[in-house]
């Protein structure tokens, strides 16, 4: 990408499709990179502090809504990641048993369940 990102500002120094490369110097090629990979280096630094400032912004926010007692907006997507890292945490295991053995025990809980069923 950064290549041809070269590629396209040789063309326009040279006002043509064709670069001449037997008509350009090392150090005309050279000025082309260096002064094109300050310039990406520089974007790409002001959207990795973008970034961060985002996140900032976002926790102020969080904080806001505390002091005042108003109920934090959260998105569907958000619940429902949490709900599945809360199912995850309980059926985690320190030592992973094979998946057929898994859902036998599952399949057994169930049976149990509907043997059993819990009297109010």
């Amino acid at each position: 990408m950064f290549g041809e990102w070269i590629l396209s500002k040789l063309r326009q120094l040279c006002g043509t499709d064709d670069i001449p490369l037997h008509t350009l110097t090392f150090g005309m090629i050279f000025r082309v990179v260096k002064s094109e990979g300050l310039i990406l280096c520089n974007e790409l630094k002001i959207q990795a502090k973008y970034g961060s400032e985002k996140a900032q912004s976002g926790k102020e926010v969080g904080t806001f809504y505390e002091a005042f007692g108003v109920t934090k907006i959260e998105a569907p997507s958000l619940k429902a990641k949490r709900a599945m890292k809360a199912v995850d945490k309980r059926f985690k295991r320190s030592q992973n048993p094979h998946p057929k053995l898994l859902q036998l025990s599952i399949l057994k809980q169930l049976l149990r369940r509907r043997r059993n069923p819990k009297r109010s």
